[in-house]
This record gives C-alpha cells, structure tokens and sequence, in this order.
C-alpha cells in the first residue's frame, strides 16, 4: 500500500480522520517521504536543538483516522535527550529542525514510527502516525568533566566513530571563537592534549576536545573558570568573568598507547615521562597542562598494584610525588577541594608524608577549616619539630580559631538577646488579683498594710483574734481544723 492509498483508507474510515497537508515538507534526509512537516505556529529565533541536547516538548499523538492514542498535555512536558535513541526516528529527525516555541505537524510513516511491530495495544502494526509538537526548550549537552556546566555543548555536524581524543594524544582542530557574537579568533591549530595553553588554547576546549569524534563540528558555551578567568584577555577584547563561545571542528586526532596495551615496564617509563613534563609546566607556572601530564602518569600507574620489589616501589614514589605535585597545582589555581583529594592520595600511599600533611593544611586554611588546618600542622611537627613553615601556620591557625570563636560568642549571645527581648515582648501582663481570689482586687488593696508593715487582716481574722485574746489562747492555723 503507498502512502497515498493509506490515508485515503484512513480518510474513509470515519470523519474524524486526519488530512495530510499537500504542502507538508519532506524532512527526511533521502527524501523518500518518510517524514513530513507542516509548521503550524512558527517559533522563534534562529536556534535549533541538535544530538546530545536535553529536549522538553508537549506533544498529541493520532493514527491517521483521527484516533488518539497518546498525549503529553494530559500529564506534563515530555524530556529526553536528542540522538540518545529515546524516541522513534521520525523525532530524531523532526525535532532538530524546530525553533523554540514553534508548533508542527509531523506525519510519520510506519518504518520512522513503529514499524511492522507497532505499540499494541493502541499504534498497529505499519501504523502512520500524526503529531503534534510543540517545542518548549531545550539545554546543551554538558560535557564539562566535573558535570558543572562549564562546558556545554551543541554538536553542528555529528563526527564519525566512537572513539576520542584521549589525553597525550595530538588533535587538529579548527577554531572560531566568539564573544557576545562578535569573532575574536579564527585558526587552525595542532596541539598535545594537555599542553593547549601552549598554544593560546583555552582549558574549556580542550576538556570539550576529550568528548569529541573525529569529523565532529560542535558550538561550545564556555565558562570562565574554563576560559579566559577573572583577568579576561585584553588582546581579544574579552573582559573578566566572561562567558565565552567556540566553534570547534575536530579535523583529526592520533592517540597514544593505552596503558592496557603496555607491558609494566613500559608503563613505568612512560609515567616518568609524563611527570617529567609536569614538573616542567609547574615551573614555567603552567598549571592546567602539568595537571594533564600528572592526571597521564597518575593514569598509568594507579591500577598496578600487584608490583614487586623494584617496580613496586617505582610505581609508590611516582605516584606519591605525582600526587604531590598535582596537589600544589591545585594550591595555586586556588582548587582546595581537589588539593584535599590530591594529599589524602598522597597519604595512602606515604601517611608520614611532611609535604602531604603540610599542603592539605594549606588547603584547609584556604576554605577556612581552620581546626582542621592546625590538626594537619600538628602531624607535620610530629614528623619534624624544627618546621619552621608549620610552626607559623599553626599560629596563624590558632589565631583564626579564636576570632572564629570570639564571633560565635558575639553571635550566640545576640540571638540569646533577641529572644530573651522576644519573649519578654510577648509575655502576658501581670493581673492585679488576691491569691487564691477570682475577682481582682480594688485599688491599692493588695499593697495595703497596717502600721508595723503587716498584711492587714480580714474582719474574720480579726474576730478570732480578739476571742483568743480573751480565752489566752493562741488562734489555731489556718491550715489545721480547730478542736471542738
């Protein structure tokens, strides 16, 4: 049956049946009529979502006569994820050439849909199916290694196999980068992955690079931790703290060996070597590109831990120097978490490590754990008494803890004030009653009292008074029954 005999048997099937636009456009990139577009509300902007791109939409689903089976606007925006294969092919197509906002119709034939199986119980099998969408928003796909959304990505043009660039390994690379939508750079360039500040590459687009396939166009949104930082870039025009754009083509990429296909010694060698390269961008004060050799060594090593004699105790100092080594960098780049998890690897592997317990204490102070800060410094004099540099960030530590605690005792002791005065405010007032009375007590009654300032007395009080004078005999207490 052609596509035509099936919606002229659809239409024939009831009047609620669904026509299909003469004008609708082919979308299918063969052209073969699978999928057909009609836009009925146009969106906005010139922006369209691509693979990797996290997608909200609304949609109605119908069979071609008219029944519906499916409808996202009776329980709330669908989301998933463009090129993921989620959804039926018709969509993956479909949905990429939408703006945000915009409405289409989407007649979709059965071998873009469900094919032969269909959905039972409500799609048939060879069911063409009707519908429509509305694009909500979408996201970028965020490929920022720490999942922060530093770097977000929008793939242009899809790149071809599944492999990546790894880290080591030399990439050709076509760059545009843009700020606010004006160029500021445009070039080709060939680089070490690890070593791109060499070459005026940004930390952004080489992480990004590590998600890339070969043939790959993508646009990257790029923050400026990932870009040009708090000092900006004077040469481009880019200001301080600002988010950054770049159209980045992976022209081709040649890896080095992977590690599993090395033997043991080799490994060993080539952590050296990498770690040698480090130690040279740690000195040249190139911090990002000796974390990428240090991140390579550590990578080579940190599974082998079945060595003996020799090689295990290479692979221990390389690791432990490399851990150190990386944590400093942290400590520059003002990364106190990660220099915290650089030295407590470093203590694994060393836990009487002077230059481990040292930088974590620096790290501590830097995100104002102090007492944490003067425990580590502790631990360095334990190992050495004459550390002069422990010495003194331990009285800088103890210094800070007392202000800390002075300002705890400054705070707590205004807000026990602040509630004592709350407290005080919404107190009852006192009421003007005789103990033991219900009615309150007329003017200056309570206060009233005789001559030697004592409680005046009732008129019964009175009377029992005067009779026990009479009889010399002392009036019983009040809280004990008289004698008959």
């Amino acid at each position: 049956m052609t596509e035509g005999d099936e919606q002229t048997t659809a239409a024939a099937q009831g009047e609620h049946a669904v026509t299909v636009n003469p004008n609708a456009v082919d979308i299918t990139p063969s052209q073969d009529g699978g999928v057909l577009k009609e836009v009925i509300r146009a969106g906005t902007g010139d922006e369209t979502p691509q693979d990797g791109n996290s997608v909200s939409v609304h949609y109605t689903g119908k069979l071609l006569d008219g029944t519906e089976f499916d409808s996202s606007r009776k329980r709330g925006k669908f989301d998933f994820t463009l090129g993921s294969g989620s959804v039926i092919k018709a969509w993956e197509i479909g949905i990429k050439t939408m703006k945000k906002g915009e409405v289409a119709t989407f007649t979709c034939r059965s071998d873009y849909a469900y094919g032969k199986q269909g959905s039972p119980p409500k799609i048939p099998p060879d069911a063409t199916l009707i519908f429509e969408v509305e694009l909500l928003d979408w996201k970028l796909e965020d490929i920022s290694p720490d999942s922060d959304e530093t770097i977000l990505r929008s793939i242009i043009t899809a790149g071809e196999l599944y492999t990546n660039p790894k880290e080591g390994g030399t990439v050709k690379v076509h760059l545009k980068g843009k700020y606010e939508g004006r160029v500021f750079e445009e070039r080709d360039v060939e680089f070490v992955v690890g070593e791109g500040d060499n070459h005026g590459v940004v930390r952004g687009v080489e992480d990004g690079l590590l998600k890339f396939k070969k043939g790959e166009k993508s646009r990257l949104r790029i923050a400026p931790s990932k870009a040009f930082g708090a000092a900006g870039n004077a040469q481009f025009g880019i200001p301080p703290d600002a988010t950054i754009e770049y159209e980045v083509t992976l022209k081709s990429f040649e890896n080095i060996k992977e590690s599993w296909e090395m033997e043991t010694d080799e490994k060993i060698e080539q952590a050296e070597i990498s770690k040698a390269k480090g130690t040279e961008f740690l000195k040249a004060e190139k911090y990002q590109s000796a974390l990428g050799k240090y991140r390579r060594a550590v990578g080579l090593l940190e599974h082998e831990e079945n060595l003996e004699g020799e090689q295990k105790e290479k692979r221990r100092a390389l690791l432990l120097a490399t851990h150190l080594n990386m944590a400093l960098c942290h400590l520059k780049l003002n990364d106190t978490l990660e220099a915290v998890k650089a030295c407590n690897k470093a203590l694994e592997l060393d836990p009487r490590s002077e230059k481990a317990y040292f930088r974590r204490g620096q790290a501590y102070v830097g995100c104002n754990e102090f007492d944490m800060a003067r425990k580590d410094f502790e631990e360095v004099l334990k190992i050495d008494a004459n550390n002069k540099a422990a010495r003194n960030q331990l009285s800088i530590c103890m210094v800070k803890l007392k202000q800390q605690l002075q300002k705890e005792k400054q705070m707590y002791k205004q807000i026990f004030e602040r509630m004592a005065a709350q407290a005080q405010a919404n107190a009852p007032p006192t009421a003007t009653k005789e103990p033991g009375s219900q009615e309150p007590l007329e003017p200056g009654v309570w206060n009233r009292s005789d001559e030697n300032n004592q409680e005046a007395a009732t008129p019964e009080e009175s009377k029992t008074a005067a009779e026990a004078e009479e009889k010399n005999v002392p009036p019983p207490p009040e809280s004990v029954p008289a004698s008959s």
